[in-house]
C-alpha cells in the first residue's frame, strides 16, 4: 500500500484508466518495469466505480504485477522481457489478464504455482482468496515461455 500511496503522491505520468487505484498501480509497475528494462503493454479499461473494495483491488492488481515483475527478473536467458496487462470492466465484472516472460522451471502443485521466493510467497494465494470473496475466479498457467494470470472479480 505504501508503494501505491507513493505513486499517487508522485503524480501519475500516464493515464491508463479512470479508476484512480488501478491507474496508480499500473503506473507504479510500469515505472518499475521500465527501470529494469522490461517492456510493458497495458490495454486496460477500468472505470472509476466498479464495486470492488480499494484494498482488494490493490491486493489483486499489486500481487499480479509484482509476481510478473519478479518472474521477468528471474529469467536468466538474454532476450526481451515483457509484461502484458489486459483489464476490462464489462457486465459488472473486472477481467484481468497479466502475462509475463518467465523461466522454464515453474512447478505447479495442482492448479497453483509453487513459490520460488525464499521464505515463501503469498501473492497467488491472496489473488485466489480475493477472487473467491467476489464470487469470481483466478487461474495460473504457463505457455510458450509466458506465465499467465487470469482473474475475474464480480463488482457489487
Amino acid at each position: 500500500m505504501k508503494s501505491v500511496d507513493s505513486a499517487m503522491d508522485d503524480g501519475n505520468a500516464n493515464t491508463f484508466c479512470t479508476n484512480p487505484i488501478a491507474n496508480s498501480i499500473f503506473n507504479l509497475y510500469s515505472r518499475r518495469a521500465e527501470e529494469e528494462g522490461i517492456k510493458t503493454t497495458f490495454r486496460v479499461s477500468v472505470p472509476e466505480k466498479i464495486g470492488i473494495d480499494h484494498v482488494d483491488l490493490t491486493c489483486v492488481l499489486g500481487n499480479a504485477l509484482e509476481n510478473a515483475l519478479e518472474g521477468c527478473l528471474r529469467v536468466k536467458e538474454k532476450g526481451e522481457k515483457e509484461i502484458v496487462v489486459l483489464a476490462k470492466f464489462i457486465d459488472n465484472r473486472l477481467r484481468v489478464q497479466v502475462e509475463n516472460t518467465c523461466s522454464t522451471d515453474i512447478v505447479f502443485k495442482g492448479e497453483m504455482p509453487v513459490t520460488q521466493k525464499e521464505g515463501g510467497g503469498t501473492g497467488t494465494k491472496s489473488i485466489l482468496y480475493t477472487a473467491e470473496r467476489y464470487d469470481g475466479t483466478a487461474g495460473f498457467s504457463v505457455a510458450d515461455g509466458k506465465f499467465i494470470t487470469q482473474i475475474v472479480l464480480n463488482g457489487n
